[in-house]
Protein backbone atom coordinates (compact mmCIF):
# COMPACT_ATOMS: atom_id res chain seq x y z
CA UNK A 1 0.00 0.00 0.00
CA UNK A 2 2.50 2.43 0.67
CA UNK A 3 4.56 1.70 -2.65
CA UNK A 4 1.13 2.39 -4.34
CA UNK A 5 0.89 5.94 -2.22
CA UNK A 6 4.64 6.89 -3.32
CA UNK A 7 4.04 6.42 -6.94
CA UNK A 8 0.89 8.35 -6.53
CA UNK A 9 2.35 11.27 -5.26
CA UNK A 10 5.83 10.48 -7.85
CA UNK A 11 3.51 11.09 -10.64
CA UNK A 12 2.07 13.94 -9.89
CA UNK A 13 5.55 16.01 -8.85
CA UNK A 14 5.42 17.80 -12.24
CA UNK A 15 1.62 18.47 -12.58
CA UNK A 16 1.18 19.66 -8.84
CA UNK A 17 4.37 22.00 -9.64
CA UNK A 18 2.38 23.68 -12.53
CA UNK A 19 -1.21 23.48 -11.29
CA UNK A 20 -1.59 21.65 -7.97
CA UNK A 21 -2.43 22.99 -4.69
CA UNK A 22 0.43 24.67 -4.16
CA UNK A 23 -0.76 28.42 -4.43
CA UNK A 24 2.82 29.23 -4.14
CA UNK A 25 3.57 28.04 -7.52
CA UNK A 26 0.53 29.53 -9.16
CA UNK A 27 -0.39 32.66 -7.09
CA UNK A 28 -4.21 32.93 -8.11
CA UNK A 29 -5.88 36.14 -8.91
CA UNK A 30 -8.20 38.25 -6.96
CA UNK A 31 -11.07 37.17 -9.21
CA UNK A 32 -13.04 33.76 -8.13
CA UNK A 33 -13.58 30.86 -10.48
CA UNK A 34 -17.50 31.74 -11.66
CA UNK A 35 -18.92 28.84 -13.42
CA UNK A 36 -18.06 25.66 -11.43
CA UNK A 37 -19.90 23.94 -14.05
CA UNK A 38 -16.97 23.74 -16.42
CA UNK A 39 -15.15 21.22 -13.79
CA UNK A 40 -13.81 18.51 -15.43
CA UNK A 41 -13.24 14.90 -14.45
CA UNK A 42 -8.98 14.16 -14.03
CA UNK A 43 -8.78 11.18 -11.37
CA UNK A 44 -8.31 10.86 -8.04
CA UNK A 45 -4.60 10.40 -9.02
CA UNK A 46 -4.81 14.15 -9.03
CA UNK A 47 -5.23 14.25 -5.56
CA UNK A 48 -2.38 12.73 -4.09
CA UNK A 49 -0.02 15.19 -4.38
CA UNK A 50 -2.07 17.29 -1.82
CA UNK A 51 -3.87 14.83 -0.07
CA UNK A 52 -1.18 12.29 0.93
CA UNK A 53 -2.85 11.12 4.20
CA UNK A 54 -6.41 10.49 2.34
CA UNK A 55 -4.61 9.05 -0.58
CA UNK A 56 -2.86 6.32 2.00
CA UNK A 57 -6.05 6.09 3.58
CA UNK A 58 -7.74 5.24 0.61
CA UNK A 59 -5.47 2.79 -0.81
CA UNK A 60 -6.68 -0.82 0.06
CA UNK A 61 -10.03 0.15 0.56
CA UNK A 62 -13.10 -1.41 -0.77
CA UNK A 63 -13.49 1.94 -2.82
CA UNK A 64 -10.46 1.64 -4.03
CA UNK A 65 -10.53 -2.23 -5.12
CA UNK A 66 -14.44 -2.26 -6.15
CA UNK A 67 -13.19 -2.67 -9.90
CA UNK A 68 -9.66 -3.54 -11.00
CA UNK A 69 -8.33 -5.69 -14.56
CA UNK A 70 -7.58 -9.00 -14.28
CA UNK A 71 -4.40 -9.95 -13.40
CA UNK A 72 -2.24 -12.07 -10.86
CA UNK A 73 -2.34 -8.94 -8.62
CA UNK A 74 -6.26 -8.25 -8.21
CA UNK A 75 -7.47 -11.92 -8.80
CA UNK A 76 -7.77 -14.11 -5.74
CA UNK A 77 -10.29 -17.06 -6.82
CA UNK A 78 -8.14 -20.30 -7.61
CA UNK A 79 -7.62 -20.26 -11.57
CA UNK A 80 -5.55 -23.67 -11.27
CA UNK A 81 -7.93 -25.75 -13.58
CA UNK A 82 -10.27 -26.04 -11.05
CA UNK A 83 -13.96 -26.90 -11.62
CA UNK A 84 -16.95 -26.14 -10.06
CA UNK A 85 -20.65 -28.26 -10.70
CA UNK A 86 -23.84 -26.34 -10.78
CA UNK A 87 -26.84 -27.64 -12.38
CA UNK A 88 -25.29 -30.28 -13.84
CA UNK A 89 -22.83 -27.54 -15.96
CA UNK A 90 -19.03 -28.05 -15.11
CA UNK A 91 -17.57 -24.85 -14.81
CA UNK A 92 -13.57 -24.88 -15.22
CA UNK A 93 -11.17 -22.25 -13.94
CA UNK A 94 -7.97 -21.77 -15.48
CA UNK A 95 -5.17 -19.23 -16.78
CA UNK A 96 -2.99 -18.96 -20.53
CA UNK A 97 0.21 -17.42 -19.65
CA UNK A 98 -1.03 -14.59 -17.70
CA UNK A 99 -4.53 -14.43 -18.58
CA UNK A 100 -7.65 -15.93 -16.55
CA UNK A 101 -10.26 -17.89 -18.60
CA UNK A 102 -13.42 -19.79 -17.43
CA UNK A 103 -15.36 -22.46 -19.75
CA UNK A 104 -19.04 -22.25 -19.10
CA UNK A 105 -22.40 -22.49 -20.10
CA UNK A 106 -22.51 -19.27 -22.46
CA UNK A 107 -26.10 -17.40 -23.80
CA UNK A 108 -27.12 -20.65 -25.47
CA UNK A 109 -26.02 -22.95 -22.64
CA UNK A 110 -23.19 -24.29 -24.60
CA UNK A 111 -19.39 -24.80 -22.80
CA UNK A 112 -18.13 -21.66 -24.06
CA UNK A 113 -14.70 -19.86 -23.04
CA UNK A 114 -14.66 -16.41 -21.93
CA UNK A 115 -11.46 -14.12 -20.94
CA UNK A 116 -11.86 -12.41 -17.42
CA UNK A 117 -11.61 -8.89 -18.05
CA UNK A 118 -12.12 -7.27 -14.70
CA UNK A 119 -12.32 -8.33 -10.99
CA UNK A 120 -15.70 -7.11 -8.95
CA UNK A 121 -15.16 -6.06 -5.45
CA UNK A 122 -12.58 -8.17 -2.99
CA UNK A 123 -14.51 -9.29 0.47
CA UNK A 124 -16.28 -11.03 1.43
CA UNK A 125 -16.31 -12.18 -2.22
CA UNK A 126 -15.13 -11.30 -5.10
CA UNK A 127 -16.93 -11.31 -8.55
CA UNK A 128 -15.54 -11.35 -12.07
CA UNK A 129 -16.92 -9.99 -15.46
CA UNK A 130 -16.43 -11.16 -19.18
CA UNK A 131 -16.99 -9.50 -22.25
CA UNK A 132 -20.23 -10.44 -24.35
CA UNK A 133 -21.02 -9.26 -28.07
CA UNK A 134 -21.80 -5.32 -28.39
CA UNK A 135 -19.71 -4.14 -25.55
CA UNK A 136 -21.86 -5.66 -22.98
CA UNK A 137 -19.86 -6.79 -19.92
CA UNK A 138 -21.32 -9.79 -17.49
CA UNK A 139 -20.81 -10.96 -14.26
CA UNK A 140 -19.89 -14.48 -13.49
CA UNK A 141 -22.63 -16.19 -11.05
CA UNK A 142 -20.22 -18.36 -9.89
CA UNK A 143 -18.06 -16.16 -7.58
CA UNK A 144 -14.82 -16.48 -5.17
CA UNK A 145 -15.23 -16.67 -1.02
CA UNK A 146 -12.53 -14.56 -0.24
CA UNK A 147 -13.09 -14.95 3.08
CA UNK A 148 -10.34 -17.38 5.31
CA UNK A 149 -10.49 -21.14 4.66
CA UNK A 150 -11.18 -21.21 8.83
CA UNK A 151 -14.43 -19.43 8.73
CA UNK A 152 -15.70 -21.51 5.05
CA UNK A 153 -14.09 -19.76 2.44
CA UNK A 154 -11.57 -19.92 0.01
CA UNK A 155 -13.69 -21.43 -2.18
CA UNK A 156 -15.85 -20.91 -5.61
CA UNK A 157 -19.82 -20.86 -4.93
CA UNK A 158 -22.68 -20.11 -7.05
CA UNK A 159 -24.85 -17.00 -6.12
CA UNK A 160 -27.85 -18.94 -6.43
CA UNK A 161 -27.00 -22.21 -5.07
CA UNK A 162 -30.64 -23.54 -4.46
CA UNK A 163 -32.01 -22.42 -7.76
CA UNK A 164 -31.78 -24.19 -11.12
CA UNK A 165 -30.63 -21.33 -13.02
CA UNK A 166 -29.57 -22.02 -16.55
CA UNK A 167 -29.39 -19.82 -20.06
CA UNK A 168 -33.23 -19.53 -20.42
CA UNK A 169 -33.62 -18.07 -17.35
CA UNK A 170 -32.80 -14.09 -16.77
CA UNK A 171 -30.86 -14.63 -13.62
CA UNK A 172 -28.32 -16.82 -15.90
CA UNK A 173 -24.77 -14.94 -16.01
CA UNK A 174 -25.53 -13.84 -19.38
CA UNK A 175 -29.14 -12.66 -18.50
CA UNK A 176 -30.20 -8.87 -18.02
CA UNK A 177 -30.11 -8.72 -14.43
CA UNK A 178 -26.18 -9.99 -14.31
CA UNK A 179 -25.41 -6.93 -17.31
CA UNK A 180 -22.28 -5.09 -15.46
CA UNK A 181 -23.40 -1.77 -17.92
CA UNK A 182 -26.49 -1.56 -16.67
CA UNK A 183 -26.92 -3.06 -12.99
CA UNK A 184 -23.52 -2.48 -11.33
CA UNK A 185 -21.14 -0.47 -12.85
CA UNK A 186 -21.86 3.07 -11.70
CA UNK A 187 -21.01 2.13 -7.98
CA UNK A 188 -18.02 0.57 -8.69
CA UNK A 189 -15.92 3.46 -10.76
CA UNK A 190 -16.26 6.85 -11.11
CA UNK A 191 -18.09 8.85 -13.24
CA UNK A 192 -19.39 6.30 -15.32
CA UNK A 193 -21.64 6.34 -18.69
CA UNK A 194 -23.50 4.00 -19.78
CA UNK A 195 -23.54 5.11 -23.36
CA UNK A 196 -26.49 2.59 -24.26
CA UNK A 197 -27.35 3.05 -28.14
CA UNK A 198 -31.50 1.67 -28.49
CA UNK A 199 -30.56 1.92 -32.87
CA UNK A 200 -27.83 -0.57 -32.21
CA UNK A 201 -29.11 -2.10 -29.33
CA UNK A 202 -24.69 -1.58 -27.80
CA UNK A 203 -23.13 0.02 -24.89
CA UNK A 204 -20.09 1.89 -25.32
CA UNK A 205 -19.52 2.42 -21.37
CA UNK A 206 -17.16 4.93 -19.91
CA UNK A 207 -16.09 5.83 -16.54
CA UNK A 208 -12.89 8.62 -15.92
CA UNK A 209 -12.21 6.12 -12.98
CA UNK A 210 -12.06 2.71 -12.88
CA UNK A 211 -13.09 2.21 -8.96
CA UNK A 212 -14.40 4.48 -6.65
CA UNK A 213 -11.96 7.41 -6.35
CA UNK A 214 -12.34 11.05 -5.13
CA UNK A 215 -14.32 12.30 -7.67
CA UNK A 216 -16.90 9.59 -6.76
CA UNK A 217 -17.86 11.65 -3.80
CA UNK A 218 -16.56 15.28 -4.45
CA UNK A 219 -17.35 15.47 -7.90
CA UNK A 220 -15.13 16.95 -10.82
CA UNK A 221 -11.79 18.06 -9.77
CA UNK A 222 -10.09 20.45 -12.84
CA UNK A 223 -10.74 23.88 -11.26
CA UNK A 224 -10.11 22.53 -7.94
CA UNK A 225 -6.52 21.77 -9.05
CA UNK A 226 -5.89 25.18 -11.10
CA UNK A 227 -7.62 27.14 -7.98
CA UNK A 228 -8.02 25.08 -4.66
CA UNK A 229 -9.12 28.02 -2.69
CA UNK A 230 -11.69 29.49 -5.46
CA UNK A 231 -13.08 26.97 -6.77
CA UNK A 232 -13.79 24.17 -3.66
CA UNK A 233 -14.55 20.60 -3.95
CA UNK A 234 -18.46 19.80 -2.93
CA UNK A 235 -18.62 17.56 0.33
CA UNK A 236 -16.29 18.88 2.11
CA UNK A 237 -15.79 18.32 6.11
CA UNK A 238 -18.40 19.96 8.17
CA UNK A 239 -15.92 21.52 11.09
CA UNK A 240 -18.38 23.17 12.78
CA UNK A 241 -20.23 20.10 13.51
CA UNK A 242 -20.00 18.69 17.37
CA UNK A 243 -22.10 16.04 19.64
CA UNK A 244 -22.84 17.75 23.03
CA UNK A 245 -24.39 16.59 26.10
CA UNK A 246 -26.86 19.53 27.32
CA UNK A 247 -27.88 19.77 31.45
CA UNK A 248 -28.79 16.30 33.12
CA UNK A 249 -28.93 14.46 29.49
CA UNK A 250 -28.03 11.59 28.41
CA UNK A 251 -28.12 11.61 24.47
CA UNK A 252 -25.87 14.08 22.70
CA UNK A 253 -27.62 16.31 20.72
CA UNK A 254 -25.59 18.06 16.98
CA UNK A 255 -24.55 21.78 17.12
CA UNK A 256 -25.19 23.34 15.24
CA UNK A 257 -28.62 21.19 14.08
CA UNK A 258 -28.03 19.32 10.71
CA UNK A 259 -29.62 22.08 7.70
CA UNK A 260 -28.37 19.88 4.49
CA UNK A 261 -28.55 16.24 3.59
CA UNK A 262 -25.66 16.68 0.51
CA UNK A 263 -23.53 14.16 2.47
CA UNK A 264 -25.91 11.74 2.86
CA UNK A 265 -27.68 11.93 -0.74
CA UNK A 266 -24.27 11.29 -1.90
CA UNK A 267 -24.00 8.13 -0.27
CA UNK A 268 -27.41 7.14 -1.29
CA UNK A 269 -26.49 7.29 -4.81
CA UNK A 270 -25.15 3.63 -3.80
CA UNK A 271 -25.75 2.77 -0.77
CA UNK A 272 -29.53 2.28 -1.57
CA UNK A 273 -32.06 0.33 -2.81
CA UNK A 274 -33.22 2.99 -6.18
CA UNK A 275 -33.52 2.62 -9.73
CA UNK A 276 -31.95 5.03 -11.94
CA UNK A 277 -33.27 7.31 -14.77
CA UNK A 278 -30.20 9.82 -15.37
CA UNK A 279 -26.61 9.45 -15.65
CA UNK A 280 -26.03 13.30 -15.11
CA UNK A 281 -25.97 12.68 -11.53
CA UNK A 282 -23.13 14.70 -9.81
CA UNK A 283 -22.40 14.91 -5.91
CA UNK A 284 -23.96 18.06 -4.32
CA UNK A 285 -26.77 17.32 -6.57
CA UNK A 286 -30.41 16.73 -5.47
CA UNK A 287 -30.65 12.69 -5.19
CA UNK A 288 -34.39 12.64 -6.17
CA UNK A 289 -33.31 14.32 -9.54
CA UNK A 290 -31.96 11.03 -10.84
CA UNK A 291 -33.01 8.27 -8.71
CA UNK A 292 -35.68 6.65 -7.10
CA UNK A 293 -35.36 5.05 -4.04
CA UNK A 294 -37.59 1.96 -3.47
CA UNK A 295 -40.07 2.89 -0.56
CA UNK A 296 -41.53 0.26 2.00
CA UNK A 297 -41.97 -2.11 -0.27
CA UNK A 298 -43.29 -5.52 0.44
CA UNK A 299 -40.67 -8.49 0.47
CA UNK A 300 -38.34 -5.17 1.11
CA UNK A 301 -39.31 -4.38 4.95
CA UNK A 302 -41.07 -6.13 6.93
CA UNK A 303 -44.20 -4.56 8.28
CA UNK A 304 -43.07 -2.84 11.16
CA UNK A 305 -39.98 -1.00 8.73
CA UNK A 306 -37.37 -3.73 9.21
CA UNK A 307 -35.12 -4.96 6.56
CA UNK A 308 -36.13 -7.94 4.69
CA UNK A 309 -34.30 -7.87 1.80
CA UNK A 310 -31.34 -5.98 0.70
CA UNK A 311 -31.92 -2.62 0.76
CA UNK A 312 -28.64 -1.47 0.76
CA UNK A 313 -29.08 0.97 4.10
CA UNK A 314 -30.41 4.73 3.07
CA UNK A 315 -34.30 3.50 3.55
CA UNK A 316 -33.64 1.90 6.52
CA UNK A 317 -31.65 4.52 7.83
CA UNK A 318 -34.06 7.36 7.43
CA UNK A 319 -36.38 5.84 9.28
CA UNK A 320 -33.83 5.66 12.38
CA UNK A 321 -33.38 8.19 15.44
CA UNK A 322 -30.25 8.45 14.00
CA UNK A 323 -31.52 10.43 11.05
CA UNK A 324 -33.85 12.08 12.72
CA UNK A 325 -31.11 13.47 15.22
CA UNK A 326 -29.02 14.31 12.29
CA UNK A 327 -26.59 12.11 12.17
CA UNK A 328 -24.71 11.70 8.96
CA UNK A 329 -22.77 8.62 7.26
CA UNK A 330 -19.30 10.08 8.08
CA UNK A 331 -20.40 10.75 11.73
CA UNK A 332 -19.64 6.53 12.23
CA UNK A 333 -18.15 5.50 8.91
CA UNK A 334 -14.81 6.52 7.52
CA UNK A 335 -15.35 6.92 3.96
CA UNK A 336 -11.91 6.44 2.76
CA UNK A 337 -10.92 3.56 5.10
CA UNK A 338 -14.30 2.25 4.31
CA UNK A 339 -14.70 0.62 7.56
CA UNK A 340 -16.59 1.74 10.97
CA UNK A 341 -14.08 5.15 12.46
CA UNK A 342 -14.07 2.89 15.89
CA UNK A 343 -12.36 0.23 14.03
CA UNK A 344 -9.45 2.51 13.38
CA UNK A 345 -9.04 4.04 17.30
CA UNK A 346 -9.95 2.11 20.09
CA UNK A 347 -12.48 3.65 22.59
CA UNK A 348 -14.23 5.61 19.91
CA UNK A 349 -11.65 8.47 19.82
CA UNK A 350 -12.48 9.31 16.19
CA UNK A 351 -15.67 9.69 15.96
CA UNK A 352 -17.94 12.83 16.34
CA UNK A 353 -20.82 11.11 18.09
CA UNK A 354 -20.16 10.03 22.09
CA UNK A 355 -21.11 6.42 22.55
CA UNK A 356 -24.02 7.39 24.82
CA UNK A 357 -25.88 8.39 21.80
CA UNK A 358 -26.75 4.79 20.75
CA UNK A 359 -27.68 3.74 24.18
CA UNK A 360 -30.60 1.91 24.22
CA UNK A 361 -32.07 -0.67 25.89
CA UNK A 362 -33.22 -2.67 23.55
CA UNK A 363 -30.09 -4.34 23.77
CA UNK A 364 -28.11 -6.07 26.71
CA UNK A 365 -24.37 -5.43 27.47
CA UNK A 366 -22.02 -5.28 24.97
CA UNK A 367 -19.84 -8.24 24.43
CA UNK A 368 -16.33 -8.06 25.03
CA UNK A 369 -14.88 -8.69 21.89
CA UNK A 370 -16.85 -5.87 20.62
CA UNK A 371 -17.12 -3.15 24.17
CA UNK A 372 -15.41 -0.28 21.91
CA UNK A 373 -17.74 -0.59 18.80
CA UNK A 374 -20.77 1.77 19.16
CA UNK A 375 -22.48 0.59 16.56
CA UNK A 376 -23.05 -2.47 17.97
CA UNK A 377 -25.00 -0.94 20.62
CA UNK A 378 -27.61 -0.13 18.40
CA UNK A 379 -27.39 -2.18 15.02
CA UNK A 380 -27.96 -5.78 14.48
CA UNK A 381 -25.49 -6.67 11.50
CA UNK A 382 -27.24 -9.88 9.09
CA UNK A 383 -26.43 -11.40 6.53
CA UNK A 384 -27.38 -12.36 3.03
CA UNK A 385 -26.65 -15.81 1.32
CA UNK A 386 -23.85 -14.39 -0.58
CA UNK A 387 -21.87 -13.37 2.68
CA UNK A 388 -22.83 -9.62 2.06
CA UNK A 389 -23.26 -7.86 5.53
CA UNK A 390 -25.72 -5.48 6.30
CA UNK A 391 -26.26 -3.22 8.76
CA UNK A 392 -29.53 -2.77 10.22
CA UNK A 393 -29.92 0.96 11.41
CA UNK A 394 -33.61 0.35 12.85
CA UNK A 395 -32.90 -2.49 15.53
CA UNK A 396 -36.50 -1.96 17.60
CA UNK A 397 -36.72 -4.44 20.78
CA UNK A 398 -39.16 -7.73 19.92
CA UNK A 399 -42.87 -6.95 20.75
CA UNK A 400 -43.55 -10.78 20.73
CA UNK A 401 -47.45 -10.05 20.20
CA UNK A 402 -46.95 -7.64 17.25
CA UNK A 403 -44.30 -10.24 16.15
CA UNK A 404 -46.12 -13.47 15.89
CA UNK A 405 -49.54 -11.56 14.55
CA UNK A 406 -47.66 -10.48 11.44
CA UNK A 407 -44.48 -12.52 11.37
CA UNK A 408 -41.73 -10.15 11.37
CA UNK A 409 -38.13 -11.12 13.00
CA UNK A 410 -36.87 -11.01 16.08
CA UNK A 411 -33.36 -11.52 17.48
CA UNK A 412 -32.33 -14.81 19.64
CA UNK A 413 -29.14 -15.68 20.79
CA UNK A 414 -27.88 -19.42 20.21
CA UNK A 415 -24.41 -20.70 20.73
CA UNK A 416 -23.48 -22.29 17.81
CA UNK A 417 -20.58 -25.07 17.80
CA UNK A 418 -17.12 -24.17 15.51
CA UNK A 419 -13.63 -25.78 15.36
CA UNK A 420 -12.42 -22.97 17.38
CA UNK A 421 -15.26 -23.31 19.82
CA UNK A 422 -17.82 -22.01 20.66
CA UNK A 423 -19.65 -18.06 19.58
CA UNK A 424 -22.45 -16.12 19.98
CA UNK A 425 -24.42 -15.77 16.81
CA UNK A 426 -27.53 -13.70 16.55
CA UNK A 427 -30.26 -15.13 14.05
CA UNK A 428 -33.83 -14.16 12.69
CA UNK A 429 -36.74 -15.94 14.80
CA UNK A 430 -40.23 -15.82 13.68
CA UNK A 431 -42.76 -15.71 16.94
CA UNK A 432 -44.28 -19.34 16.91
CA UNK A 433 -47.10 -17.94 18.98
CA UNK A 434 -47.58 -15.00 21.13
CA UNK A 435 -45.19 -15.14 24.19
CA UNK A 436 -41.43 -15.49 24.22
CA UNK A 437 -41.47 -19.22 22.43
CA UNK A 438 -39.64 -18.98 19.27
CA UNK A 439 -39.17 -21.47 16.20
CA UNK A 440 -35.86 -20.50 14.02
CA UNK A 441 -36.32 -19.58 10.40
CA UNK A 442 -33.98 -19.82 8.46
CA UNK A 443 -30.56 -19.38 9.04
CA UNK A 444 -30.14 -16.72 6.13
CA UNK A 445 -29.29 -14.03 8.44
CA UNK A 446 -26.88 -14.02 11.45
CA UNK A 447 -24.50 -11.83 13.45
CA UNK A 448 -22.28 -11.32 16.57
CA UNK A 449 -24.01 -9.35 19.30
CA UNK A 450 -25.72 -9.90 22.74
CA UNK A 451 -29.51 -11.05 23.27
CA UNK A 452 -32.26 -8.55 23.21
CA UNK A 453 -34.41 -8.09 25.70
CA UNK A 454 -38.18 -8.61 26.09
CA UNK A 455 -41.15 -6.26 26.32
CA UNK A 456 -41.87 -3.43 24.33
CA UNK A 457 -40.99 -0.30 26.39
CA UNK A 458 -37.98 -0.14 24.05
CA UNK A 459 -38.29 2.14 20.54
CA UNK A 460 -35.66 2.25 17.36
CA UNK A 461 -33.13 4.64 17.28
Amino acid sequence: MRNRLILYVAALCSVSYLAGCDRAANAPGDHMVQNLDEAEYVGGQQCAGCHANETEAWIGSHHDLAMQAANDDSILGNFDNVTFLYNGITTEFFRRGSEHWVRTDGQNGELTEYQIRYAFGFEPLQQYLVELEDGAFHSLSIAWDSQPEAEGGQRWFHLYPDDTVDAMDPLHWTGIFQNWNSTCAECHSTNLMKNFSLTTNSYSTTFSSINVDCEACHGPGSLHVVEPIQAPMTLTRDADASWIFEPETVIAKRMPALDNHQEIETCAQCHSRRSQFSDSFEPGDALLDSFRPSLLEQNLYHTDGQIQDEVYVYGSFLQSRMHAAGVTCSDCHDPRHCVLKETLSAGNATSRVPTTLFSIIAMRERPPAHSALTATCHRRPIWSSIHEEIIVSASPAPIYRLNSGHRMPVVVVITQKVQSGHRQLLRIGIPKVAGKRLTMARPLMQGALGPPIGGNSSQSL
